[in-house]
């Protein structure tokens, strides 16, 4: 698919902006470079979505990440571009230390500068579902942190900033890992959250919604989100083992 039918019409232009710049810095050190997550499968929304990006490498030395850097800050300046830089005899690793990440890579993607390193990932269950519930206790264990730290609305809006977007991705994972199937829709994934691990839909369809700004929580609504979140985190924690 073209990447104007992806993004629209002033993302793909800093996209290419990066690729052409990077490709000039780089030279035939630049090994791969790949778009991946919302906006390679079409559903890429700024500015709540980052512009995810795999860069690789034959050897990440201090002046090529300079002129990675360099790239990066003049091409992009309306979203948000995260890039992940790896070398190429790194990526077997990278693979199994971080099957979450490269599983949100395969489900959809697309080569913008070198070769296709992604068609030969393969990702060990097992080891998907070790790190998914190691993903699952660190949001777990970091919103408890900041609930400690005061539950003013002002903090608990940003610990459910902080912490809901790695729990829907590791929702999608242990949704996949139970079903077999990727869902995109959040509130089809939390649909099938909920169904699997019990949590309240109607709260999580409620953050869903504040999530893309469709409502907004006053006073001691954000009280009542927090503590659905944490309810939730607790039981999805308690039964992904199951």
């Amino acid at each position: 698919m073209e990447l104007a039918k992806l993004v629209s019409d002033a993302v793909a232009k800093e996209i290419t902006a990066f690729r052409d710049a990077l490709a000039g810095a780089c030279g035939d050190r630049l090994l791969c470079l790949t778009l991946y997550g919302s906006a390679a499968r079409g559903i890429f929304r700024a500015p709540e979505s980052d512009l995810n990006l795999l860069v690789v490498v034959d050897r990440p030395d201090y002046a090529l990440l300079r002129a990675v850097g360099e790239a990066l800050s003049k091409s992009f300046t309306t979203v948000r571009a995260t890039p992940y830089l790896l070398a190429d005899a790194e990526l077997p690793r990278a693979v199994d230390a971080f099957p979450t990440r490269f599983l949100e890579m395969k489900r959809g993607y697309m080569v913008l500068a070198g070769r296709d390193v992604l068609a030969g990932a393969q990702i060990d269950k097992a080891e998907l579902a070790l790190r998914a519930r190691q993903e699952l206790l660190n949001i777990l264990m970091r919103f408890r942190h900041q609930i400690v730290g005061g539950d003013s609305p002002e903090r608990l809006e940003a610990a459910l900033r902080a912490q809901l977007p790695g729990f829907v991705k590791t929702l999608r994972t242990l949704v996949y890992l139970r079903t077999g199937e990727h869902i995109d829709d959040r509130d089809r994934l939390v649909e099938a959250g909920a169904s699997l691990f019990g949590f309240s839909r109607d709260a999580f369809a409620q953050l869903m919604a504040w999530r893309r700004q469709a409502v907004a929580f006053q006073g001691a609504e954000w009280r009542q989100a927090a503590q659905a979140f944490l309810d939730g985190l607790s039981l999805v924690a308690e039964k992904c083992d199951v």
